[in-house]
């Protein structure tokens, strides 16, 4: 991502580890919009914060068989 961050518009980060939240800094400073997928209980609030869009992963995601 670092290396094509000039030529990205936006990314779809689906983790909630707060190791990813100097990268998502990174990309947002190289004007990259960033979107972040994670369950709600499992995900750093930075990147909740940080995140141009927060989506919850949640039950209604999961497949019901």
């Amino acid at each position: 991502l670092i290396k094509y961050a000039g030529d990205l518009d936006t990314i779809a980060l689906v983790s909630g580890d707060g190791d990813f939240y100097d990268l998502l800094i990174y990309l947002k400073n190289k004007g990259v919009k960033v979107e972040v997928y994670g369950v709600e209980m499992s995900t750093a609030l930075d990147l909740k914060r940080t995140a141009d869009l927060y989506v919850p992963i949640d039950s209604n995601w999961l497949l019901q068989q």
